[in-house]
Formats: structure tokens, sequence, C-alpha cells
């Protein structure tokens, strides 16, 4: 029986699931496909998955969520899947509400979903699926501090945390192919134990010649808007890693919520990641734009009736999120 691994395209806890994976159960590379909420990746992901034409494989999609947008295009490349005779397993921690649960679950083997403050995906693919080791574990730890925010244990962690937000953000950069092939390619690295490796070094130092000026750029558009429920940040500029604007931001102009504004077009649509700290919500704002992720960490898509090349279109679109954030 075939495997096949769908797993997020945007971080590490995508990565190392797979990665996790390919170990236990030997999955080839060329059978790992790469989700993300644009309509355009996701697109991508089933337009390769169906010319494969597979039957009786399983299929485990980890650290996948899902929004309002997705989750009927994810019912029918579901119903796809079980009409030719093959399995599926959803391993998430995303927030699910209740009619994505009834609208998937259906079609699904097993499914274990929802908001998770103690797990990533990679904590519970781990968890539920591989065999023990320390290789493994190193990795599942390193994950685990990352997607889950937490504080490194020394700096050697807190410099391959970087080396990784870094160079997925750079490898994500690149154009649909290319990008694709690296990222398996790093998966393969992951799943030999090499966390360490040449490739991802390589993509970290690329990516910080770029990021200097974009930082400049953020911190030149960076404003404020204050609503009875938070003070948020938001700001403009080019291919930044998302967590790592967001924070900037939150922390120069001393506010609750970050949001930084992608304005670089790649695959997809133009995108906005916020991130939230303390006992502040931010996914209520992410949900009203059609996106989706976690309480403190999340993002969507700009929608197209908003030119934020323009001047016009950025005050109509800080006006319409102005709007939701104080709603």
């Amino acid at each position: 029986m075939a495997i096949y691994s769908i797993t997020h395209i945007k971080d590490i806890d995508g990565m190392a699931s797979s990665a996790l994976l390919m170990k236990n159960f030997g999955i080839k590379p060329n059978n790992i496909f790469f989700f993300d909420y644009s309509d355009q990746i996701f697109s991508e992901m089933k337009k390769e998955i169906i010319s494969r034409k597979p039957k009786k494989s399983l299929f485990i999609f980890s650290d996948v969520g899902m929004n309002l947008s997705l989750v009927k295009k994810s019912e029918k490349l579901a119903a796809f899947l079980k009409r030719n005779g093959n399995s599926i397993m959803w391993l998430d921690h995303h927030v699910w509400n209740d009619d994505y649960i009834t609208t998937l679950s259906k079609y699904a083997s097993l499914m274990i979903v929802g908001e998770n403050k103690y797990c990533c995906g990679t904590d519970i693919v781990y968890k539920l699926l591989c065999n023990k080791d320390p290789e493994s574990k190193r990795l599942v730890e390193l994950t685990h501090v990352s997607d889950l925010h937490l504080k490194p244990k020394n700096k050697a962690q807190l410099k391959m945390l970087e080396r990784y937000g870094f160079g997925i953000k750079y490898l994500n950069m690149q154009k649909a192919e290319i990008r694709n092939a690296k990222l398996r390619r790093l998966i393969c690295h992951l799943s030999k134990g090499e966390i360490d490796n040449i490739m991802i070094r390589k993509c970290c130092t690329t990516y910080k010649k770029i990021l200097k000026k974009s930082l400049k750029i953020l911190d030149a558009s960076a404003q404020v808007i204050e609503t009875k429920k938070a003070k948020i940040a938001l700001g403009f500029a080019p291919e930044i890693q998302s967590t790592l604007a967001a924070y900037r931001l939150i922390h120069k102009k001393r506010a609750d919520i970050g949001a930084y504004i992608n304005t670089k077009e790649g695959s997809g649509a133009l995108s906005c990641s916020l991130r939230s700290i303390g006992k502040t919500n931010c996914l209520y704002i992410s949900e009203r734009f059609g996106g989706g992720g976690h309480p403190h960490a999340c993002a969507f898509k700009i929608p197209k009736r908003y030119d934020i090349s323009t001047e016009k279109g950025k005050a109509a679109f800080i006006k319409k999120f102005a709007e939701i954030a104080a709603s």
C-alpha cells in the first residue's frame, strides 16, 4: 500500500511531521504534497494528487488546518480519494469548528483535530504513529518549541529555530516546482536526523541578506489601530518571516497584536499574518477574512478587491481591518 503525506508548506511543523512519516513508513519524496490556505497552492496540490490516480493508498494529512473557503474543496478531494478506495488520516492542532469536522470526518478513518495548547502537529504524529528514538525526539522537541512559541532551552536551539524560520521562508519564496523539490529535499534531511544540514544553513544566510531592507520598510510603514479589545500594530513590507515581522511590530509599538502584510505576491494572494501576546485573541480577525490558525498565531489572504500596491487600496484595507478588529 502506498502512503502519501500532505503537510503544511510554511513552517518546521509541516516539514518535521512529514519527515517522521518518511522515516517510519518509507514514504517516497514524490509522495509528499504541500498544503496552504491559498487557493493556488491548494489547487496545485489537488491537481498533482488527482494526476497520480491513487487507489487503495493511505493519505496522512498532518498540520493541515481548515477554513471556510477550503472546507468544500477539501471535501471534494476527500470524496475523490474515498471513491477510489483510499484511506485518510487527519492529524492537526489548529482550530476546527463543528461544521468542518462534520463535513470531513465521514471520509476519514482517523481524525484527531482541534486547538491544542500542548501538542503541535509533529507531536501528534510522533506520539501516535512513530517509533521513539533520540534523533526523532530531538526533532520533535525543536518543532514543539517553534510551533508553540516557547522559550528555547539554550542559544544553540535558538540559532536552529532561526535557521528553520528563515530558511523555510526563503524556500517558500521560490517558484512552485523549485520550492516543492527543495522542501522535499529538506524533509529527506530531517528524516535522516540531519537537522543541522548545509541546505538550511545556506537558505538562512541568503534570506538574511534580503531581510535587512524589508525590515526598514516594515518599520517605516508601521501604524497603530486601537480598539476596545486590543492595541494592534499593523505594517507592510515584502518577504519577512511572519512571526519575526509580527512580533517586531508588537514590540516597537507596545501592542497586543501584530499584523504583518506581506506585499510580495508569490504563490497565491497577498497575505496578512497575525500574532498576539498575553490573553489577547487575534483569530477572530483572521476568520472574518476567511483565514484560520490559532488564537495567538493565524493568517489570511488579502481579498483581491483591495489593491494594496496603491495608497487608495491600502487605505481601504486598513479601514476594513479596523472595522473587523473592533467588532
